[in-house]
C-alpha cells in the first residue's frame, strides 16, 4: 500500500524528552504497489526540540502502465505534523530528474491518510518549456492522477514533453506559446490518460509531411 512511506517514527514522538535529538534512519530494497514500484527507499527522521522533520531518498519510481521512471527522488520536510490519521507536511521540497525537463527542486506540500493509504502531494513551479506549472497529484492502490496547469508555455517545449510519455505526437513541430490545464490518470489496471485544454497564442503546428 502507498502507506509504506510514512511513518514507522510515529512511535518515537510519546516519551521522547525536549532536549533530545532522536535520529530515525530506515531502508527498503524494493516497494511493489499494482500501478508503480519503488527501488531502494531511504529514509531519515529527526526529532528535535522544535519538531520533527525528515528526508525521503529514492533510487527510482517506476510507472507499471507506461515504462516510465523518475530517478533519484528526494524529499525534504520541515515541521511533518503526524496525527492518529496520518502525517502531513505544508514545507516541503522535491527534487527528482523529470524525463524530457532535467533534474529540479520544487516547493509542495504532501499529506498521508492512514484509514485509505492514499498520499496527496502538491507541486508548485515546476519549470517546463519555458514557464512554470502547478501539480496536484493523488497516489493510491488503484494508480496515480494528477492536476495540471500553467501560461505562457512554448509549444515546442510541450511537445518534446510530450514525446516522452506518448508517441501521438511523434514527428510533430510547432512554435508559438499556449496555456495549458487538465489531468491525466495513470490507474494500475489500464492504459495512461491524458485530457488537456489548451489556449494558442500565435501558433503553428506541422508534422513530417507538412
Amino acid at each position: 500500500r502507498a502507506s509504506f512511506i510514512v511513518f514507522f517514527c510515529v512511535a518515537l514522538v510519546p516519551g521522547i524528552e525536549a532536549a533530545e535529538d532522536v535520529i530515525l534512519e530506515g531502508h527498503a530494497g524494493m516497494v511493489i504497489s499494482d500501478s508503480w514500484t519503488i527501488a531502494e527507499l531511504e529514509s531519515q527522521f529527526e526529532l528535535t526540540a522544535t519538531g520533527l522533520n525528515g528526508e525521503v531518498r529514492i533510487a527510482r519510481i517506476t510507472i507499471k502502465e507506461s515504462g516510465q521512471s523518475f530517478d533519484d527522488v528526494r524529499v525534504a520536510c520541515a515541521g511533518i505534523v503526524l496525527t492518529t490519521r496520518g502525517a502531513a507536511c505544508n514545507d516541503a521540497t522535491f527534487t527528482a530528474t523529470i524525463p524530457g525537463v532535467g533534474r529540479q527542486s520544487m516547493p509542495g506540500t504532501f499529506a498521508w491518510d492512514k484509514p485509505t493509504g492514499n498520499a496527496k502531494i502538491e507541486l508548485h513551479n515546476v519549470a517546463i518549456a519555458g514557464s512554470r506549472m502547478n501539480f496536484d497529484i493523488l497516489a493510491s492502490d488503484s494508480g496515480i492522477e494528477a492536476k495540471y496547469s500553467g501560461s505562457a508555455f512554448k509549444l515546442e517545449g510541450l511537445l518534446q514533453l510530450a514525446g516522452e510519455f506518448t508517441d501521438a505526437v511523434a514527428g510533430y513541430s510547432g512554435s508559438g506559446q499556449t496555456d495549458v490545464s487538465g489531468w491525466f490518470r495513470a490507474p494500475a489496471d489500464g492504459p495512461l490518460r491524458v485530457v488537456a485544454t489548451a489556449d494558442l497564442y500565435a501558433a503553428s503546428l506541422a508534422n513530417d509531411a507538412g
